[in-house]
């Protein structure tokens, strides 16, 4: 089977920050493209995280990396299994009618 070839950069410019901008690839890509992400400067973690969706759902194929967007993609892919912890917090609103009291406030924090 022949893989189609999409250019990241081409699609997208070469820093890539948000997961909103990967629409724009989710409505072409296909099953076994291949991505080619040479001339990919940067990718935001939430980015590398939909990457990593796409590769899981479309078994798609990345090239052309640079050190940083493997690194990226890779620590992306080890927490991704991993359960989140989330600690519970004891937070109260406080509602602030006036900047005194938001001054009060913020400054007993």
């Amino acid at each position: 089977m022949k893989r189609n070839t999409i250019k990241l950069s081409t699609l997208l410019g070469e820093n890539i920050t948000s997961r909103s901008s990967l629409q724009i690839l989710c409505n072409i890509l296909k099953s076994n493209d291949v991505i080619d992400m040479s001339d990919i400067v940067f990718i935001s973690r939430s980015v590398a995280d939909e990457l990593c969706y796409f590769e899981e759902s479309y078994n798609i194929m990345f090239v052309g990396m640079s050190d940083f967007t493997r690194k990226m993609l890779s620590l992306v892919r080890k927490n991704r299994n991993k359960p989140r912890k989330r600690q519970e917090q004891d937070s109260k609103f406080v509602v602030c009618d006036d900047i005194e009291t938001l001054l009060s406030v913020v400054s007993s924090i």
